[in-house]
């Protein structure tokens, strides 16, 4: 759990600051989409499942 608590918060800071001398964080620095995927997952992933909820809702009591 620290491990990815870790990432995560490497991953936050480096939208603001990235350190490029860094060996092992410079292609987390380099990259241009994949760091968004994680920030847009979670509030797709969200709106998908109340969609699909409120669709299921619909479905049952119709």
């Amino acid at each position: 759990m620290f491990t990815i608590s870790f990432l995560s918060a490497l991953l936050a800071v480096s939208y603001f600051y990235c350190p490029a001398h860094i060996t092992w964080i410079r292609p987390l620095c380099e990259d241009e989409h994949y760091k968004y995927l994680v920030p847009l997952l979670i509030p797709v992933t969200t709106w998908f499942a109340i969609a699909n909820w409120v669709g299921w809702e619909y479905f049952r009591f119709a």
